[in-house]
């Protein structure tokens, strides 16, 4: 059986190389986006679906599994090593580790799918990913409906559309085990000492108006805020996608929150990027076009790509960044090096007209899936393994790493080692879905602690999840639509640096509908009300 289905596998690899597909990367654009730009909803409490009676009694034997995993670093440090052998001696499981270095992952992953000897956990980068849905249709990756049943934790920590988005063939039948992330609206990272500098401070909520926010981009590069009396600064970091696409810098302001219900319209679901009878996305073009001609915006944007954006951000360039408020601290680490006296503060949003902010996060909840394979004797001690990591027993060692390797308690309070800074593998394996505290390092300063609480906290209450979870229709793969969507990004950046006119977008959108649009709205609207149950 295995040989037949490596069989298959190979040609499906075979055939994988001769067809291409597109789809847009950028972290700036959200052209041919609808599905990444979504965000926060309920929490997955419920059973995600018909399963099977649970085994009647608990195994106490060994059980060995091997996990195919990407980690980073691709070497495990003695942290690392110590946190599994914890994971092993509180489930009574040996775990075999075969980590591929970072850079050939997919190329390893599809390898070892073709191959035929499957390890009995894989981890998959994304719920759409095609070697992944291949290995359901062939049966090589099993549902494990049956096996949640007796995982509490896991169903109460993680997103019920998590749970949906892994329903591969249109039942209940669920595939895998999401690695959760927490659904957040993400704001900005600013310098604050250049905020002090001249005068200004952002207000107590931490949210700013969209004047207040063209407010500071203009003071940064105009007024001399790192004091040198050297016109070198610029207001806003932003960078170019993997293909030099731009695209708004802001989005959710102007109601560009993913697939939501329509107001108006032929569509019961629209992202109104694509709605022609909603100007969302031309204000949103304008707005960047006017701040890119006023020099507020980094002039090397278009070759910028994000790794760059982040370092001319840590070198004293522009003063504002997108960015998750987690990486604060650590951000200050980097920078204090170069700027002994680095202060940074943080936009949890920028409002919209309605004073309101609210925004996309991770599509469907999670980055990445635990698939479980037809090679695995016992299922359900995996799924136990999984569970036990979310538990309130095996959660402080997920999030910190084993008491006594990577920290102590001292005095009721917990006090990181030197091996704490190595400690990573185990937190890249599952997250909860409500603890905002695992983004706060325990080196966090205890005057930046309550800070960080307060803007993770608010940038997961303003997020919302976009309706289309992720779904990737069929016409997004028709030539036809992929060569027309990079007409499209090229316009969008032309129209930014103000090659074009703002009021082109409605020719170019009338073009998108004529080259695939227009089956690309309609299939995601089937797809969203398929699972909307209507």
């Amino acid at each position: 059986m295995k040989k037949l289905l490596a069989m298959l596998l190979i040609s499906v690899l075979m055939v994988s190389l001769f067809v291409g597909c597109s789809s847009n990367t950028s972290g700036s654009n959200p052209t041919d986006k609808p599905t990444q730009e979504p965000a926060g909803s309920s929490t997955g409490n419920d059973n995600p679906g018909d399963s099977s009676s649970a085994p009647e009694e608990q195994d106490n034997e060994l059980y060995t599994f091997k996990m195919f995993a990407n980690f980073t670093p691709a070497e495990q440090s003695e942290a690392d090593k110590s946190f599994f052998a914890a994971v092993e001696k509180a489930n009574n499981v040996k775990i075999e580790l075969e980590v591929p270095p970072a850079t050939n992952y997919a190329e390893r992953l599809q390898i070892m799918m073709a191959g035929g000897d499957y390890p009995e956990v894989v981890l998959f980068p994304g719920e759409r990913d095609k070697i992944l849905l291949d290995a359901v249709e062939n049966g090589v990756v099993i549902p494990i409906n049956q096996y949640l049943e007796n995982a509490p934790n896991l169903m109460q920590y993680t997103y019920n559309i998590s749970w949906d988005s892994l329903k591969f063939k249109g039942d209940d039948q669920i595939y895998g085990v999401p690695r959760t992330s927490i659904a957040r609206a993400d704001g900005y990272i600013v310098r604050k000492d250049w905020l002090d500098n001249l005068g200004m401070t952002i207000p107590e909520g931490g949210a700013v108006t969209k004047d207040e926010f063209v407010e500071i981009l203009r003071a940064f590069t105009e007024d001399d805020p790192d004091g040198n009396g050297i016109d070198d600064t610029y207001g806003f970091a932003a960078n170019s996608d993997a293909e030099g696409n731009m695209g708004p810098i802001l989005t959710w302001p102007f109601g560009l929150n993913g697939w939501q219900k329509a107001d108006k319209g032929p569509y019961e679901y629209m992202n109104l990027q694509f709605s022609k009878e909603h100007d969302n996305f031309k204000k949103a073009l304008e707005f960047t076009r006017d701040l890119w001609a006023k020099g507020y915006i980094d002039p090397d944007w278009p070759v910028t790509k994000r790794e760059t954006a982040i370092e001319r951000f840590k070198q004293g360039i522009n003063g504002v960044i997108g960015e998750f408020s987690g990486w604060v601290a650590q951000y200050i680490t980097d920078m204090t090096p170069i700027f002994p006296d680095v202060e940074l503060t943080y936009i949890t949003g920028v409002k919209d007209d309605n004073g309101k902010v609210e925004g996309g996060s991770f599509g469907t909840g999670f980055w990445g899936l635990w698939t479980i394979t037809s090679s695995a004797e016992k299922p359900e001690r995996i799924i136990s393994v999984f569970d036990w990591m979310l538990s309130d027993e095996g959660w402080p060692t997920v999030n910190y790493g084993p008491e006594g390797v990577t920290y102590n308690v001292e005095d009721g309070k917990m006090v990181a080692t030197d091996l704490y800074a190595k400690y990573s593998w185990g937190r890249a394996i599952l997250r909860r879905n409500n603890d905002p505290a695992f983004f706060i390092p325990l080196s966090t300063s205890e005057e930046m602690k309550p800070k960080l609480e307060k803007w993770l906290s608010t940038c997961i209450e303003q997020a919302i999840f976009s309706k289309d979870r992720g779904y990737r229709p069929p016409a997004a793969d028709d030539p036809v639509y992929i060569d027309y969507q990079k007409t499209m990004n090229q316009a969008i950046s032309k129209i930014i640096v103000g090659e074009r006119p703002v009021s082109d977008w409605d020719q170019i959108l009338d073009e998108w509908y004529k080259n695939g649009g227009e089956a690309y709205i309609q299939q995601v609207n089937d797809f969203i009300k398929s699972v909307e149950g209507q």
